[in-house]
């Protein structure tokens, strides 16, 4: 049996809030186009997500263009510029909101930094990432990270080994 010595976390909802704000933010979303109530409209922005993710990766920025291409969709291209604003105005709020680690993640990492290499491995956008990690003051736990949205040709289970054997190395 072969001795661990690196222990890979994702950072979302694992290491901080995270989906609430999204949450919030499509709620938001869903208001601002309350005009066109018959459509499905977190059925199109999911269906938007999933096509642009090969572009924009997972992260805030690729979820508000999402949410902008959704409202030009429903809309036939004539979304107010109010609409517009308000889509962009939610997607700076979410990059504004204060980070909340999830409960014991820090006394967790703290034990776990002593024994074990400790990485962040993450699908979101890393500039993102990285800001949130400096935002909560884990970064000290950590030692490397890694966004396997710089691996989109392959999906994240298939890649996982890789990036893992990147961070051992490096």
């Amino acid at each position: 049996m072969q001795n661990v010595t690196t222990i890979g976390f994702d950072a979302d909802d694992t290491l901080w809030q995270n989906e609430q704000f999204y949450q919030l933010t499509q709620a938001r979303f869903l208001d601002l186009l309350k005009d066109h109530a018959g459509v499905d409209l977190p059925k199109r922005l999911l269906s938007a997500q999933k096509r642009n993710l090969a572009l924009y990766g997972f992260g805030i920025k690729g979820f508000t263009l999402s949410m902008i291409e959704t409202a030009l969709e429903v809309t036939d291209g004539k979304a107010p510029g109010a609409v517009i604003s308000g889509i962009l105005e939610a997607g700076r709020d979410m990059l504004g909101h204060p980070l909340e680690t999830l409960a014991n993640v820090s006394e967790t990492l703290e034990a776990l930094a002593g024994r074990y290499r400790l990485v962040l491995i993450t699908k979101g956008d890393l500039f993102d990432q990285e800001r949130k990690l400096a935002a909560s003051g884990l970064g000290d736990f950590l030692m490397r990270s890694r966004s396997s949205a710089t691996r989109r040709s392959r999906p994240m289970p298939r890649s996982l080994p890789a990036m893992v054997t990147d961070l051992q190395k490096a």
